[in-house]
């Protein structure tokens, strides 16, 4: 297919196309290549690419697993948190893939069980481990 202009009906097609390329890509390099947001006007765009090694265990050390890593102490977590399964007050289980540091009142990334992101605050993620926040102990 041959573009003409961006839109939104061909920009997802595009970014279809660069997340297959790119999977062949991180495959022969042994990382994971991601496309981040795509910004765009009627004839260019602009296409970030994230790279991220897989460990031997099969984690991905993406942007977000590397700052909850440097920053759980901060929450009352530990870097072993990442990555592990918690239950929200539903009964939902989730599993901790992350941190954004940019976000104030959901900083936490979760996964559901078919793969799916989510935002999470703080107070899901600390109750669904069974902890409070670390201010809270010291009243």
């Amino acid at each position: 297919m041959k573009i003409f202009s961006f839109d939104p009906a061909t920009i997802d097609a595009l970014r279809a196309a660069v997340e297959l390329a790119l999977a062949k890509v991180g495959e022969l390099h042994g990382i994971r290549l991601n496309t981040g947001r795509i910004t765009y006007r009627p004839h260019n765009c602009v296409i970030p690419i994230e790279a991220a090694i897989i460990a031997a265990d099969g984690t991905v050390a993406s942007r977000e697993a590397e700052d909850f890593k440097t920053n759980a102490a901060f929450f009352g977590l530990t870097p072993g948190h990442l990555g592990q399964t918690f239950t929200d007050g539903r009964g939902v289980r989730f599993r901790l893939v992350g941190l954004n540091l940019k976000a104030r009142k959901k900083p936490f990334l979760i996964e559901d069980v078919k793969g799916t992101r989510f935002v999470a605050p703080e107070t899901m993620v600390l109750r669904g481990f069974g902890l409070t926040r670390p201010d809270d102990l010291h009243r």
